[in-house]
């Protein structure tokens, strides 16, 4: 999806500057609402309801620039944001619902993509409202986010590093016979390790459960 090149030819504007600002939307409210997504750690894209992009934050500019390789063409909007935009218009229909993908380009490239509406108005209006929502969609490093929640559960349950990784590809549903490809192990090895995890996350549960205070009853005021 080619967009229409601005006068300087830049894909991602400096400052909280829109690339095409929808007329819906308050010059004033607009300018604020591009400063707070400036802030965001994520890669931050505000796509309208004709899947047309309005606005990209700086991360967003290190993920297309760096891991899409768009520089060439910076005024391509990925097939792949196109498609889920797509998917997340036609399945659904509320303000308040969810859309998460995950996506694989390419051997230690994995984007988390998550979708949502935002409305950059408040009126009465319903019908107002409603034809002036914009597509929110927040891009993330799946790579660097899954080591994230690896070292979260290494640390929450005593994991060691490789119990961390089986655990990771269980949650993301592998059978036993894959996580013992991905990892280059045995099958044995791949039971031990899951029976190692489950021994340490009972006693973390148990743990927790020991220090909660048996007697919750108020002391009586004198």
């Amino acid at each position: 999806m080619t967009l229409t090149p601005q006068p300087e030819g830049e894909f991602f504007p400096a400052g909280s500057s829109w690339i095409h600002p929808p007329q819906t939307v308050n010059p004033g409210i607009g300018a604020v609402l591009g400063s707070v997504l400036e802030q965001f750690p994520q890669g931050i894209l505000v796509v309208s309801q004709g899947c047309h992009l309005l606005y990209a934050n700086p991360r967003a500019k290190v993920f297309c620039q760096e891991m899409l390789h768009l520089e060439d063409n910076p005024n391509v909007l990925p097939d792949f944001i196109i498609d889920a935009c797509g998917r997340f218009l036609t399945h659904q229909s509320t303000m308040t619902t969810n859309y998460v993908a995950e996506i694989r380009l390419r051997e230690g490239i994995q984007l988390r993509l998550q979708i949502q509406w935002i409305s950059p108005i408040e009126s009465d209006n319903k019908e107002l409202v409603e034809a002036s929502k914009l597509i929110m969609v927040t891009i993330e490093d799946g790579y660097e986010r899954s080591l994230q929640e690896r070292w979260l559960q290494q640390q929450r349950y005593g994991l060691t590093e490789r119990e961390a990784e089986v655990w990771e590809l269980m949650l993301q549903q592998c059978s036993y016979q894959e996580i013992a490809n991905k990892l280059e192990i045995s099958l044995n090895t791949v039971k031990t390790h899951l029976k190692n995890i489950y021994a340490k996350r009972r006693a973390r549960f148990q743990s927790a459960k020991a220090q909660q205070p048996s007697d919750t009853t108020l002391p009586e005021l004198n």
